[in-house]
């Protein structure tokens, strides 16, 4: 990840660079962030490979809020979810071999 890619992505929120991972949110309640690629996609054929980690301090009260993974023609703006006048395409997602 790191310096190599920073033109290739916008970063907003809590979100944490470095060069061999990138953290979206700490392990506080209520924290948000998030990671966009600024360059669109226009291949007919592709695929994505993610590889992701969800940990905390392991105290009994759970901070996290929840995580989603987006596929969007544009970028969604700071503190909104899906709003009931937001156009989506949907992504089919085949299922696993």
């Amino acid at each position: 990840v790191g310096n190599s890619l920073s033109s290739q992505w916008d970063f907003w929120g809590s979100t944490l660079v470095t060069s061999s991972y990138v953290r979206l949110t700490s392990d506080e309640k209520s924290k948000q962030g998030s990671i966009w690629n600024t360059v669109p996609c226009h291949l007919k054929d592709w695929e994505m490979h993610v590889q992701f980690k969800i940990h905390g301090s392991g105290k009994k009260s759970l901070h996290g809020d929840g995580i989603a993974l987006w596929y969007t023609k544009d970028k969604l703006h700071p503190g909104t979810l899906i709003l009931p006048t937001m156009h989506l395409s949907l992504l089919q997602l085949p299922p696993s071999l």
